[in-house]
């Protein structure tokens, strides 16, 4: 498995340990666009904007992606690795200041948010 840009896709997804439904809404398709990559129903090499939401979403080298060669993933510096690591291994996340809850949501939501103190403290983190 990994020699056409199908099977390096589906090599992706598994080794992100997603279902096709997981995998689809983080990229913004169904779950049917995914199962016809795994197979091999369309070409996914014809399809560059998918291609580049995978590169993006998963940090997959784009290289590898078209080639085969090299490795998956892009390289990662700490601050991306700490970040991905609190979103994989979380399902909530509290922050709290002075004893109050500031927020609280999923990792996206709250890396995501709009809460000024919030971004403060992520923003102090990320300059560590």
């Amino acid at each position: 498995m990994g020699n056409t840009v199908n099977e390096r896709i589906t090599l992706v997804r598994k080794s992100l340990k997603l279902s096709q439904t997981a995998f689809g809404e983080k990229l913004g398709v169904s779950r049917g666009v995914i199962n016809n990559i795994d197979l091999n129903i369309v070409d996914a090499s014809t399809k560059p904007l998918l291609l580049q939401q995978i590169c993006k979403e998963f940090n997959v080298d784009p290289y590898w992606l078209e080639t085969g060669k090299g490795e998956m993933f892009l390289p990662m510096d700490t601050e991306d690795e700490l970040m991905a690591f609190a979103r994989e291994i979380s399902d909530k996340v509290i922050f709290m200041a002075d004893g109050v809850i500031v927020e609280e949501g999923t990792p996206d939501e709250v890396f995501a948010s709009n809460n000024e103190r919030t971004q403060s403290f992520l923003g102090n983190y990320r300059n560590i």
